[in-house]
């Protein structure tokens, strides 16, 4: 399993600032072993197949919390000229990587996802 956060920019134009969103993104295989040996803090990522996993429970207070994660099913570097990151060809070092992974049909194995419904 790996977990990580996923930042998405975007420019608030009401108050004149870059804001940033921030989105738990959790995988699982081999999927995870493709983002551990790939990706580094500050990489662009691009998920390609993926949901949104909703967790609800009750805290210690009694109070109802609920969280979200993107349960990322296949990811892969971030196409040129896209995204907003270094690789995306837009003033920084192209650090794009080759995708040397087999073509494999990765699907929703529930044995590997304990969120599947």
């Amino acid at each position: 399993m790996a977990m990580f956060s996923l930042a998405i920019d975007e420019y608030n134009h009401s108050a004149k600032k870059r804001e940033t969103t921030w989105l738990n993104v959790v995988c699982f295989g081999r999927t995870a072993e493709f983002v551990v040996r790939n990706f580094h803090r500050g990489d662009p990522i691009f998920i390609s197949n993926g949901r949104v996993a909703v967790n609800q429970w009750v805290d210690n207070d009694g109070n109802k919390r609920t969280s979200y994660n993107i349960v990322a099913n296949q990811v892969d570097f971030v196409p040129r000229g896209k995204g907003g990151g270094q690789g995306s060809g837009q003033g920084g070092q192209n650090r794009q990587k080759p995708n040397t992974e087999p073509d494999i049909d990765w699907g929703n194995n529930e044995e590997e996802d304990p969120w599947a419904e």
